[in-house]
């Protein structure tokens, strides 16, 4: 029954103890945090990150207005526009990078108010894919880079607000929430933050999902929820947008009760990282997955570790494993998102990131033996793999 998880967020039983407690001065001391990792920000506390992306698509595109959004990746970026409103040109991505394709980049954000551009799996945005010209607004979607250090020549150096999320799976976790980070002058011009309700979330209900993460983490425990398919675990769906609402009032306890284990973790997934790609670099040209290339200065959170099938990877062993496909779809394939698309561009990149990508498992809740079977599998050749 034993099966590796594809990601674990720590959540310790300090951090669901905090649900017990009052939240005191927790959300000055979080705001006090978030300015001091992403110095000279502003930031605007929501229930998650796809109600922060919401908000800023909205804020910053202003009515009818029309943005640029990758054509693949989490379905929330899609949620996000429909509950925004806005006009969309999706832009295509290099399928070797994550990147974003910079001649489809230009092309889409020419006539657009607001260009998103998303770390996918804590790889930062090199700010050099970006168009040089100024009037396009720039948000940076952070949501899966808790753990990476965006230094010079990443988006950091460009981007008008940046989107963090707080979910249970984003590496860092309040059991809910998310962030808006304004950056730059002419985004805080532009967001004249709401006056925002907040959600009823009962503790309870928190405590239940905290709980269950705690012991999903374990591959010993989540094999067998992973083998009843109506649980759905794994698999990606398209959600329909919320209205905003503030943070729950205790979700900023929570987050700093568990943050010295997040960052700890994250130098786990990133020696992790590391390891698989020191493998899949020594092994034989047959193999039948690539890493996804990052550039020598990039020094990315890697959430999960990202590779392309060559064709011909065994799947089926490697879900036992925590290998699973990553977004199974383009976004411009969603139909509520159809309505908002101003572009009809072909984007091969999306296509084949949604047939042939991958995600491997970084995190601490690998035995040695689950690790040692994992670069095993990355690193199969195509004439091993034959029966």
């Amino acid at each position: 029954m034993r099966q590796v998880p594809p990601a674990h967020t720590p959540i310790p039983p300090a951090a669901l103890a905090r649900l017990a407690a009052p939240a005191g001065g927790a959300e000055a001391e979080l705001r006090a945090v978030l300015a001091e990792r992403w110095p000279g920000t502003e930031a605007v506390l929501v229930g998650s990150g796809t109600q922060a992306l919401t908000l800023a698509l909205a804020a910053l595109a202003g009515p009818e207005g029309e943005i640029a959004l990758p054509g693949w990746g989490c379905y929330d970026l899609a949620s996000a526009a429909v509950g925004a409103g806005v006009g969309v040109r999706l832009y295509d991505l290099d399928p070797r990078t994550l990147q974003p394709d910079p001649v489809s980049l230009a092309r889409a954000a020419d006539g657009a108010a607001v260009g998103v551009v998303v770390s996918f799996f804590g790889i930062p945005v090199e700010e050099a894919r970006l168009p040089t010209d100024d009037d396009t607004l720039w948000i940076h979607d952070a949501a899966q880079a808790h753990g990476a250090r965006f230094g010079r020549d990443s988006i950091d150096a460009r981007a008008d607000a940046t989107v963090l999320s707080f979910g249970r799976g984003k590496g860092w976790t309040g059991l809910g929430g998310g962030a808006l980070l304004l950056r730059t002058d002419r985004a805080r011009a532009a967001v004249e933050v709401p006056a925002l309700g907040e959600e009823v979330q009962g503790r309870l209900g928190m405590l239940v999902r905290g709980g269950a993460q705690w012991l999903l983490g374990r591959p010993a425990i989540y094999g067998l929820p992973a083998r009843i398919p109506a649980l759905g675990l794994g698999e990606t769906h398209y959600h329909p947008p919320r209205r905003v609402h503030r943070m729950a009032e205790i979700a900023p306890a929570v987050l700093l009760a568990t943050r010295a284990e997040a960052d700890a973790e994250a130098e786990v997934r990133r020696r992790e990282a590391a390891a698989l790609r020191a493998a899949l670099t020594q092994a034989a040209e047959g193999r039948l997955v690539d890493a996804i290339e990052v550039r020598a200065q990039a020094e990315p959170g890697y959430l999960r570790f990202p590779v392309l099938d060559r064709g011909g990877a065994d799947r089926e062993r490697g879900a036992a494993l925590g290998v699973l496909p990553s977004y199974p779809r383009p976004l411009d394939t969603l139909e509520p998102l159809k309505p908002l698309l101003r572009t009809a561009d072909p984007l091969p990149g999306c296509s084949r990131l949604a047939r042939d990508l991958l995600t491997l498992p970084t995190h601490s809740r690998m035995s040695s033996r689950d690790r040692a079977r994992l670069r095993a599998w990355s690193t199969a050749s195509a004439s091993v793999s034959q029966p």
